[in-house]
């Protein structure tokens, strides 16, 4: 997963948990420790959450 993390443009994916990464653009929700993206709900790992959060500029 790092190594496809490393070739994806930084500005736009996130590592949101061990087994996801996921495209900023389509995140709709985030509800406590999950992410939605239009029908899929993502969980954010403990240790990726205040990272995730400073990314998208959520205080």
């Amino acid at each position: 997963m790092t190594e496809m993390q490393s070739r994806l443009p930084v500005n736009l994916f996130l590592r949101v948990h061990k087994s996801f990464l996921i495209n900023k653009e389509k995140i709709s929700k985030i509800d406590g420790n999950q992410i939605f993206t239009g029908n899929q709900v993502i969980p954010i790992g403990t240790s990726y959450r205040q990272d995730v959060l400073l990314r998208l500029d959520i205080k």
